[in-house]
């Protein structure tokens, strides 16, 4: 098969980091892959794995630049003699649909990576001969706010590599907490972390509030705020910055990815304060391979991801006293806590495997290669 994939960007995400695991699975398989996208931090990895990229600014939601690059798509895909076009955002979907109008070859389909809102500009994403759910919380949702029918839609969970972390120390973090009184930095601590973008729809807020809360009782837990800070939120760091001083709490600290796998296999809590429904939860799934305890938000895909009491722990979103209380039962509770850990690990490297993301995208690549051809005047008119 001849399979192309076109995102926005190649740079930190759920997305593309699926896009580059993806195009490397079907390259060991003997498949052709191409990946169109504005560039990115991830290029040099596709470059890497021998994966032809094309940079094009598909990002831009410009109707004047999208017009122009629905000309340039259709050229590669006809240069590259793709298959499948496999769209996994809105604007790239767009440009990916009317690409393959006049391409008899070619088929596309949508990957639905997040809970759109129902909108005209949204529902491309429903366009796609198959639609491809990361959950089944999404699913649900394709099928109640899109109208996909059921037979278009499959659910594939994104996969998520198996890390061997070794046993570390955790180490001092320069520029960062003032032990306390009698204290070895790092000796008998409890590590708790939140590893997302410093953005208000993960909850940040929340974490801080409760890490307040459990200090109280555990003087020696240390926060994490472990994720990249875009330009546009750095008013919201500044916000999270001066409800620390308000609640005098000394032992958090802002990490930059770049820094993640320092502090990462160090955590005894990885904490998902999400207050909007994740679509997946890449980061919960990535603590889990590490054997450490995940306590998320029950919205979304997090209950798909955590079984409370047995493989981890669920309170409600924006509820800062629930999550302290759960941080705390954790605490007095390791050995029960040390078992969810290690059966959340046998099920995620089943359940949510790099190795089975590849397989069921294939098999969902073969079965819609298997349909007729869609005439060319049905696609412009959105019967897929």
């Amino acid at each position: 098969m001849n399979i192309g994939q076109i995102v926005p960007e190649m740079d930190i995400g759920g997305v593309e980091q699926g896009t580059l695991d993806l195009a490397r699975g079907l390259a060991k398989r003997g498949h052709k892959s191409i990946v169109i996208s504005n560039g990115g931090r991830l290029i040099p990895e596709l470059e890497s794995i021998g994966v032809k990229y094309y940079t094009l600014p598909v990002h831009r939601k410009s109707p004047i630049v999208m017009a122009k690059l629905i000309k340039e798509v259709r050229k590669i895909l006809h240069k590259e003699n793709i298959d499948i076009l496999h769209a996994k955002s809105r604007v790239p979907a767009w440009i990916g649909y009317y690409s393959c109008r006049n391409l008899k070859k070619t088929h596309f389909i949508t990957g639905f990576h997040g809970f759109y809102s129902p909108h005209f500009f949204s529902k491309i994403m429903a366009k796609g001969e198959r639609v491809i759910a990361v959950s089944s919380a999404i699913a649900e949702y394709a099928k109640e706010k899109f109208k996909v029918p059921a037979e278009k839609l499959r659910v594939v969970y994104n996969g998520v590599e198996l890390k061997e972390y070794p046993q570390v120390t955790p180490p001092p973090i320069s520029g960062g907490f003032t032990p306390l009184e009698g204290e070895d930095r790092g000796e008998g601590e409890n590590r708790i972390g939140i590893l997302a973008r410093v953005t208000p729809l993960k909850g940040h807020s929340y974490f801080i509030e409760a890490l307040a809360k459990v200090k109280e009782k555990f003087p020696k837990v240390r926060g994490f705020i472990i994720g990249p800070l875009q330009k546009n939120k750095i008013s919201y760091q500044q916000q999270l910055e001066k409800l620390l001083k308000k609640l005098h709490l000394r032992n958090l600290k802002f990490i930059p990815p770049e820094q993640k796998e320092k502090i990462f296999p160090t955590l005894n809590i990885l904490v998902s304060s999400s207050i909007v429904p994740e679509a997946f939860g890449r980061t919960m799934v990535e603590a889990q391979l590490a054997e450490i305890l995940v306590i998320g938000t029950n919205i979304g895909a997090s209950p798909e991801i955590i079984e409370d009491r047995k493989t981890g722990l669920l309170v409600p979103p924006g509820d800062s006293y629930a999550l302290c209380e759960a941080i705390i039962w954790s605490f007095t509770h390791q050995k029960e806590c040390k078992k969810m850990a290690e059966s959340a690990k046998k099920i995620a490297q089943e359940k949510f495997s790099i190795e089975q993301m590849i397989e069921k995208t294939i098999t969902v690549y073969q079965e819609v290669l298997s349909l007729p051809p869609i005439p060319s005047h049905q696609l412009a008119r959105g019967y897929v």
